[in-house]
């Protein structure tokens, strides 16, 4: 695993095209299985599938992340590859990108998005938000005090970050506050627009993850485990807000 960590080091923006490239084949495939006929019960397999994909994928690391393993060796391989083999000019740009994961912006938007829904009196969409975001950032900051794991080891100034490292705070905001808002704007936009909305959704990710692993405040498992245990938590969150609104819609029609 070491030397293919070393060659993903070497090559990181070409991985990086590529790892992007994927989410977006990944986000257009789930899309075409949640249209056409008998759509929502195909969702709702897209929902939960996910959700226990994720969950194991997050179980996974956080026991290979508790002990001296295969991940971790491969984590500080990566890394350190990263620290010697990347262009400052793309550090540079990573430095600049990874604001988009910053908790500053990010609880601008959540608040923000969260006074429009109670303005419009979108009640439980205003409950649904403020427990995927503000709920992901709990859950963050209750794993990172649990597994205290330290982070890499980075020698530029581009990047201040601080803290422990699993998971990654960054890559777990995006997630909640990019893919919830993805899926409000589902539920807004036009027919034609929404595959446009996921695949700016999972940019935007993606991307922030990425930067996070090239300025090497994070190793990638903390990414991955970001990503994954938010999305756990967003499926849940999805899953209870639809439940609701059946209940609604059945109460109403009695």
């Amino acid at each position: 695993m070491q030397a293919t960590a070393t060659w993903l080091g070497e090559h990181a923006v070409m991985v990086s095209v590529g790892t992007l490239i994927l989410a977006w084949g990944l986000t257009a495939g789930l899309w075409q299985i949640g249209v056409g006929e008998g759509a929502r019960a195909r969702r709702q397999v897209v929902y939960w599938g996910a959700a226990g994909g994720a969950a194991a994928l997050f179980a996974a690391l956080a026991f290979l992340v508790s002990r001296d393993s295969s991940i971790t060796a491969f984590d500080d391989t990566l890394a350190a590859t990263l620290r010697v083999a990347l262009p400052g000019a793309v550090l540079q740009i990573a430095s600049v990108v990874t604001h988009l994961g910053d908790r500053q912006l990010l609880t601008v938007i959540a608040v923000a998005v969260a006074a429009l829904l109670l303005w419009r009196r979108q009640w439980w969409w205003a409950v649904a938000w403020v427990a995927a975001t503000a709920g992901g950032g709990v859950i963050n900051r209750v794993l990172k005090l649990t597994f205290e794991r330290v982070r890499p080891e980075f020698v530029h100034t581009l990047s201040d970050a601080s803290g422990w490292s699993f998971p990654s705070g960054h890559a777990s905001a995006a997630m909640a506050i990019y893919g919830m808002g993805a899926y409000f704007a589902l539920r807004r936009v036009a027919p034609p627009r929404r595959l446009a909305v996921l695949l700016a959704a999972a940019t935007l990710v993606v991307v922030v993850g990425i930067t996070r692993i090239m300025l090497q405040v994070h190793f990638a498992s903390d990414v991955l485990a970001g990503w994954a245990i938010t999305s756990v938590w967003l499926a849940l969150c999805i899953a209870a807000l639809e439940a609701i609104e059946r209940r609604a819609v059945a109460a109403r029609a009695l």
